[in-house]
């Protein structure tokens, strides 16, 4: 923990702070809060790092970068993919016509894509400037590494099915029951604009609530014990970040199966990249392949063709954040809706304080109740600029402190999200990135706040720890998967067949990767194939 230790009652004991002996450069201590005067003829006291040192990027700084900028992107992607879908479903198996699909399109890359920039700008550098502060009163040579900060995964899927699908298919029913044509294009227009106003006002009542919950957070962390508050984390991290990617990297196996075993490699330093931080490398190769696979028919993947990536490059435009003011004229029907508000908004806040204190046991000591306040604050920033999806201190700190990542790879993934955004290049990356090139990086967030879990539980522990996750299951299978989904349990029956056999094969092909026994994990590999 980054607390300093006692001073040595002799030089050179060894105690962390103690100067090296001979002429080695002077090391950096803590100043004290008056520096004191000179001893006559001594070397003027040391001082901290400039604020410029501090933040000045460093190699972990741009690896984590590059994992947050594609988990968001990922994640901001699946969730922009799955509000189109969704909302076209509302209107019946045929989906919605030309115009309506034209409509949504421009919505979701021109306002609500855009509307998150200010958000994540404001809420990137906020936590950016925390770890600064923090670390300017730690003692010299101490690190920190800053929250990460992005959109509230969970929460958006529920906002998604739970109130902006719903209110859509309200409004048409309405129209349709009163003897109101099936294929009036402008009702359809109207029923997907009061969906996403339902959800921006919704997003707005839910940031009022994560404000509140600023009071109430720590005393949450003191009265709950800790394992509990980690293992909700860890259900997400299991479900969503983690069984849902594998999921779908399982779909196209012959290369989605190849880049997770590669981003796990990449991840643990099994395999070195050099200067190419490690999640460009996967990111560059799981395209490549996914391209060329798509080419010679090793992959059918319908969303990777020429005329997909022209159409999506056709509707490139420059888009900006304008304020909407369904964020308040909507709220008068929020009403109705508070029993699905109030679980997700009392969720993202309960996910905050257990992202703070994931952050803590690693030795970083943020406040919780201004974390809170932030994320609450943030919020109904993105609800104001005509978003649904409401943002938060992101899962994955441990991963990206074991990464070496400081204080300035937030600041970095904003500004790379705002150029992006605004560019429109967002909308051309759904179609050129194979989303199996971007899951292994979220897969291994998932993976590491899962284990991250089991290290800081006590053994007795484990049992209900156990039971912890099994919640986080149920609620995975409820919301993602429809039975009347072919393509999807199609998916889970082949990745359910033969479980145990497969469990053995994929922990067998990973332990002696890890431990660098690279012909065994090639024979088992090869085994896996065979059966």
């Amino acid at each position: 923990r980054n607390e300093p230790e006692p001073e040595s009652p002799e030089p050179g004991a060894g105690q962390a702070g103690a100067r090296r002996p001979g002429p080695a450069p002077l090391e950096l201590e803590a100043a004290p809060a008056k520096p004191g005067p000179r001893a006559g003829g001594s070397a003027p006291e040391p001082q901290l790092p400039s604020m410029l040192d501090m933040i000045r990027p460093s190699k972990g700084d741009l690896s984590c970068f590059f994992a947050l900028l594609m988990d968001n992107l990922g994640t901001i992607l699946v969730v922009c993919s799955v509000t189109f879908g969704s909302l076209c479903g509302v209107f019946g198996e045929k989906g919605a016509p030309k115009e309506v699909t034209d409509h949504l399109q421009t919505v979701i890359y021109k306002s609500i894509v855009p509307g998150l920039v200010p958000t994540i700008l404001i809420g990137s550098a906020y936590y950016s400037w925390m770890a600064l502060r923090i670390l300017q009163g730690l003692p010299a040579g101490a690190s920190i590494t800053a929250l990460p900060y992005g959109l509230n995964t969970p929460a958006s899927f529920i906002f998604i099915f739970g109130i902006v699908v719903v209110a859509c298919k309200e409004h048409w029913e309405e129209w349709t029951s009163g003897g109101g044509s099936e294929q009036d294009v402008s009702q359809m227009i109207k029923a997907v604009d009061a969906g996403l106003a339902q959800g921006i006002a919704a997003n707005m009542v839910g940031g009022l609530i994560s404000m509140a919950c600023a009071l109430v957070g720590p005393g949450l962390v003191r009265m709950a014990p800790g394992p509990a508050l980690m293992i909700a984390l860890a259900g997400i991290g299991f479900t969503f970040l983690g069984l849902l990617q594998v999921l779908q990297c399982a779909a196209h196996a012959q290369i989605g199966m190849f880049t997770l075993l590669l981003g796990t490699l990449l991840a643990l330093g099994i395999v070195r990249t050099g200067v190419v931080p490690p999640v460009v490398a996967l990111l560059v190769i799981g395209t490549s392949m996914g391209w060329i696979g798509s080419a010679v028919g090793w992959v059918n993947d319908p969303d990777m063709s020429s005329e997909k990536l022209k159409e999506a490059a056709s509707h490139i435009s420059f888009g900006y954040p304008k304020i909407s003011m369904e964020a308040f004229t909507a709220i008068s029907g929020i009403g109705g809706r508070m029993s699905e508000l109030m679980p997700v908004a009392f969720s993202g806040a309960i996910g905050t304080v257990l992202n703070v204190q994931a952050a803590k046991e690693q030795g970083d000591n943020f406040p919780m109740w201004e974390t809170l306040l932030v994320d609450g604050f943030t919020t109904c920033i993105a609800a104001v600029f005509g978003s649904p999806f409401p943002t938060c201190v992101y899962i994955g700190h441990t991963q990206l402190k074991r990464m070496g990542g400081k204080l300035a790879y937030p600041v970095q993934f904003g500004l790379a999200y705002t150029v992006l955004a605004c560019a429109g290049a967002l909308q051309l990356m759904q179609v050129l990135v194979p989303k199996y090139a971007i899951q292994p990086v979220i897969v291994l967030v998932g993976v590491s706040i899962f284990s991250q879990t089991f290290e800081f539980s006590e053994k007795r522990h484990l049992p209900a720890c156990c039971f912890g996750l099994f919640p986080a299951l149920a609620s995975f299978v409820t919301e993602q998967f429809n039975p009347r989904d072919e393509a999807a349990w199609q998916t889970l029956q082949a990745l359910g067949k033969g479980a145990m056999i497969v469990s053995v094969l994929w922990c067998s092909i990973l332990i002696t990767a890890i431990d660098r026994h690279f012909l065994a994990a090639s024979g088992w590999g090869a085994g896996a194939a065979a059966l």
